[in-house]
């Protein structure tokens, strides 16, 4: 059982309890100017590589890997290369090409998630500097979601957690970087390319304990030129309403009735300072 929370700030939650959407952001309308926005690292020690590609062309699956190189450049150009001529080519491949082709590849990619869009959770409900930063200085809400799957369960990508780290991720480590022209290797790193694009920050985030679902947009799609897109949630996902220990009359009553006409179901809850320890206590609504 999947619980995560939405923080929002009183007029975005009442939006959202509404219209039962949620807004999905591109990448260029998030807080963090790194978020998606990133380039992947290309660097290499090139003595080191040239070395890692020498010690496995020897090795029995290197023989291997050259053999089906060189069998699929026969099959687009008539060539008379021995084995021992595509291994010496395979060995001193030019790596500024090699970075060439790698910095093409990263351009193609980052180009790839402009107009995805992205919809942000925390796995935490009670944090202060979340509700701070998020829930207008806690005068704001919080949504408590359960097995939230997006627009189509079967289709759309599920809930993944965010890795905090301190560096950008590399493109592609070295040791995988000399079997590119595998095509196995190669849908591999584009896959892994996808998830450090999307799913790695850096660790001054790290509190926010984030979960996200990400969905792409061909550039046709007139939903691709906006920088955000709302979509409908269904109502079964949400499972609890947290109101601010700050939030204002008004707002908490306003509130109240919307779920009491468009989610009976649906519990309510109050933050409440906790009078020994520096932190917030989610306690059943009374009110």
């Amino acid at each position: 059982m999947t619980k995560l929370y939405k923080y929002l700030s009183a007029r975005s939650g009442k939006l959202v309890l509404e219209d039962q959407t949620l807004r999905y952001s591109k990448p260029v309308a998030l807080n963090d100017p790194y978020d998606v926005q990133l380039n992947l690292r290309i660097d290499f020690d090139d003595e080191k590589l040239k070395e890692e590609r020498e010690k496995f062309a020897n090795s029995v699956e290197g023989q291997h890997y050259i053999k089906n190189m060189l069998a699929r450049v026969n099959q687009v150009v008539s060539s008379k290369l021995t084995h021992e001529e595509a291994k010496w080519a395979f060995c001193n491949q030019d790596i500024k090409e090699l970075y060439r082709i790698l910095e093409n590849a990263q351009i193609t990619s980052s180009n790839a998630f402009r107009n995805c869009k992205i919809l942000c959770f925390s796995q935490e409900p009670a944090s202060a500097l979340m509700w701070a930063h998020y829930s207008e200085s806690h005068q704001g809400i919080v949504l408590e979601f359960e097995n939230f799957t997006g627009i189509d369960p079967d289709n759309c990508p599920k809930p993944e957690p965010v890795i905090y780290q301190e560096e950008i991720p590399k493109f592609v480590d070295g040791k995988r970087v000399i079997k590119l022209s595998e095509p196995k290797i190669a849908h591999q790193v584009c896959n892994e390319a996808v998830d450090k694009h999307i799913f790695t920050k850096s660790k001054e985030w790290e509190y926010e304990r984030e979960m996200r679902i990400w969905i792409g947009a061909h550039p046709d799609d007139p939903a691709s030129k906006e920088d955000a897109q709302n979509i409908p949630f269904k109502k079964e996902y949400l499972k609890g309403v947290i109101l601010g220990c700050r939030i204002k009359p008004e707002d908490e009553e306003y509130i109240k009735k919307i779920i009491s006409k468009k989610y009976p179901d649906v519990k309510l809850y109050k933050m409440q300072k906790n009078t020994k320890k520096f932190q917030y206590d989610i306690v059943p609504y009374e009110g």
